[in-house]
């Protein structure tokens, strides 16, 4: 190769100060790069949580959840109790003739165990008495899974529990057929049924509804389709 065929290099073009830089293959790539950001949630709709990808849970939706679970070890426990009243009640007594210690059932305290008992004269061992047992244990079976129930799903954000809410309200009532103890799940109800009806409860269940059931998305229909390769390429 000879000098004459040789090309001199390009001068590099000179750019006055201020002007804008010009544009480049490397530029114009650069800049039709457009990079994903989080949307900013409008305002009153429940936040996604970054470690779950789930709704944020609502303070409504933790009180529902914390009364409807202490509702059911409240019933349980008063349950324990009726038949520790029921069936284990007595005490110890000394035989004087032999010396030996027996234990003497009381029962009377069979009708003091519930209200429910009360209500009926029964015999030790006969079939009443175990029928009104099965009552009561039927009782608290209803309230303490309902309450359950209620509780779990409200927490797992479906909307139906606001009528399970109600319904273990109403349920709660037949705790008046126990004892005492048993009466505190009404008020713990009727918080739960409360706090679920209120609304941040209400967004909490819609984020959890457009959670599960996203809305199909379909692309634009192409205005034109290139077979082969593209006229640039030709």
């Amino acid at each position: 190769m000879t000098d004459s065929t040789r090309t001199a290099p390009a001068e590099p073009t000179q750019q006055e100060p201020g002007a804008p830089l010009a544009s480049s293959a490397t530029g114009d790539a650069l800049a039709a790069i457009q990079t994903w950001t989080e949307p900013v949630p409008a305002a009153g709709v429940v936040a996604l949580s970054r470690r779950t990808a789930e709704p944020t849970r609502v303070w409504t939706v933790w009180l529902a959840a914390f009364t409807c679970y202490l509702a059911t070890a409240v019933i349980g426990a008063a349950t324990l109790v009726v038949y520790w009243n029921a069936a284990v009640t007595g005490s110890l007594t000394l035989d004087e003739a032999s010396g030996d210690w027996r234990y003497e059932y009381d029962d009377s305290r069979f009708a003091q165990a519930s209200w429910l008992m009360g209500q009926f004269d029964t015999e030790p061992g006969s079939l009443g008495r175990v029928l009104l047992a099965v009552a009561v244990t039927v009782i608290a079976l209803l309230i303490g899974a309902a309450a359950a129930i209620t509780g779990y799903y409200a927490y797992d954000g479906r909307r139906w529990t606001r009528w399970s809410a109600l319904a273990t309200l109403a349920l709660s009532s037949l705790s008046l057929m126990l004892n005492p103890l048993a009466w505190p799940v009404i008020g713990l109800a009727a918080i739960a049924a409360i706090a679920l009806w209120l609304p941040p409860s209400g967004r909490y269940f819609a984020a959890w509804r457009a959670v599960r059931h996203r809305e199909p998305v379909f692309s634009e229909p192409p205005d034109q389709v290139w077979y082969g390769p593209l006229p640039k390429y030709r």
